[in-house]
């Protein structure tokens, strides 16, 4: 009897398994079953199948079923595929898994309306309800503290302040000498200010750690923000017109300065922010929301601050340009859309940190503020060394009429290629970029060599070309000589081996 039950179990539960198995089995799998029931393997690309999909199906196959599997697997994978497939493939994973996560994470907006009294329940924790209003004044107070001792610092300094003093005229030397001196005062009285801080935190700190860990993130920000005024300040001096060396005038200085310490900010605070409510055990996928808030808030604080400001700055832009022709007038458009050019990199950075950190690479924020510094940074750089070298290196005045014979344009050409090529190499080793390496793979290592030696020389023998034609141009006669001393057409003897040689 419990034979013939067995063998009975044994047909009314194969199909019920069998029917099972077609139900619970992903439809992407059985539509690439295209072996008829004669064949004995099946016939089923596991390579698209996700891990939970792989394993069902192979939980439910038999071992004779499950090696066809993979021998058909194996063969596949043998199989040679282009380099332009694999690229596609990959692409196309990561948009996936890039749409996938990222819809994910839109799911829990609705619940960033829960930070705040996470937040207010963090800080109120064991301390009542009121605390949070006692964390945010012990942080007004310690840096109200701060300033005043900063404050009676520079009424110490105050009369080596009024000696930096220039007037407006000051070559531009003695105003960069100044303004270095004036930024090591500032730099004195950050540090005075950070070491009040300090000491006077350290005196009220009573071991609640949510506190300390407010109020030390605060002020973090806070020293964050001043240094990055005073460096500001350095650059576009908005309260010292007589030291400034940026081609700005007051209103147009301080309204740079005032958009730079507001997008210093936000980044600050919020960055710091973000990081203190994770470690106050904020759920990972609600800090990734609050950052790409941050980044989004930042941007748009970046973009407002630049259509504010364009104007002056394609006003001094234009004013750096040389030469004329088509050269100038190619320059002339450039500079007029730099706007354009600068919210489009900042739109391209944005969106490019957002990409990675959706699908689990390495974070982009940090590589794309610091690339956004160095973008910055091109122009001021470039305006100081076209100024040093115009110093160095003044052309002449003759009688009323302006020879050029300085070798300072051949020289910020040069620079200005240097500073371009340094920009790039340095952008592309904050984001992992290797452009030696990329060349060594694909051109070649002794090719890569011969084409950087080719580009410096080349560099090399324009400059040195500018200066011999700048030294030689000192010797020969202009048109004003040629007419107060008469000479004739073929000129004289000196003049006609120098105009030989010049060519």
């Amino acid at each position: 009897m419990g034979r013939f039950l067995a063998l009975a179990s044994r047909f009314v539960m194969a199909p019920i398994g069998l029917g099972f198995v077609l139900l619970t089995t992903p439809a992407t799998v059985w539509a690439q079953v295209s072996a008829p029931t004669s064949e004995p393997a099946l016939k089923v690309d596991i390579s698209q199948l996700t891990a939970e999909e792989r394993a069902d199906l192979l939980s439910r196959l038999s071992d004779e079923q499950v090696r066809d599997l993979m021998l058909a697997y194996m063969s596949g994978q043998a199989e040679p595929k282009s380099q332009e497939t694999m690229i596609l493939n990959e692409v196309h994973e990561e948009i996936s898994l890039f749409r996938e996560r990222f819809g994910k994470r839109l799911t829990h907006v609705g619940e960033l309306s829960t930070v705040p009294r996470f937040v207010y329940a963090k800080l109120s924790e064991g301390k009542g309800p009121y605390h949070p209003l006692v964390v945010f004044g012990i942080f007004i107070g310690i840096t109200l503290v701060a300033y005043a001792v900063e404050r009676g610092y520079r009424q110490g300094a105050r009369r080596i302040y009024e000696g930096l003093a220039l007037p407006e005229d000051a070559e531009l030397l003695r105003r960069l000498g100044r303004l270095l001196a004036k930024l090591s005062l500032d730099l004195i009285g950050v540090a005075i200010f950070a070491a009040a801080i300090l000491g006077v935190f350290l005196l009220l700190y009573h071991g609640h750690e949510a506190t300390r860990l407010t109020v030390m993130t605060l002020l973090t920000a806070l020293l964050i923000v001043r240094v990055a005024s005073t460096v500001s300040q350095f650059f576009f001096a908005p309260s010292s017109g007589d030291l400034r060396i940026a081609p700005f005038d007051d209103e147009s200085a301080t309204r740079i300065h005032r958009w730079i310490v507001a997008a210093t900010a936000v980044t600050a605070f919020g960055l710091l922010a973000c990081g203190l409510m994770l470690r106050f055990g904020l759920a990972p996928v609600l800090h990734e929301l609050l950052l790409d808030m941050v980044g989004a808030v930042l941007v748009i604080t970046l973009i407002a601050g630049t259509l504010r400001v364009r104007k002056a700055v394609i006003a001094v832009l234009l004013s750096q340009i040389e030469g004329h022709g088509h050269a100038h007038r190619l320059l002339g458009s450039l500079a007029s859309s730099w706007h354009v050019a600068f919210i489009g990199y900042i739109l391209f950075l944005f969106f490019l940190s957002t990409y990675k950190d959706v699908i689990g690479e390495q974070s982009a924020t940090y590589p794309g503020l610091l690339s956004l510094l160095i973008v910055i940074s091109i122009p001021a750089a470039d305006f100081f060394l076209r100024s040093l070298l115009d110093h160095v290196m003044p052309a002449t005045q003759e009688e009323g009429l302006r020879k050029s014979v300085s070798a300072a344009p051949v020289f910020k050409r040069a620079a200005r290629i240097l500073l371009l090529i340094l920009a790039l190499f340095l952008i592309g080793r904050v984001w992992g970029v290797n452009f030696f390496a990329l060349g060594q793979e694909s051109l070649g290592e002794e090719i890569m060599r011969a084409l950087v030696d080719i580009a410096l020389t080349l560099l090399v023998a324009y400059v040195v070309w500018g200066a011999i034609k700048a030294a030689l141009a000192r010797y020969l006669p202009s048109e004003g000589d040629e007419a107060e001393h008469g000479v004739d057409e073929g000129g004289g003897a000196g003049a006609t081996r120098l105009e030989t040689i010049m060519p």
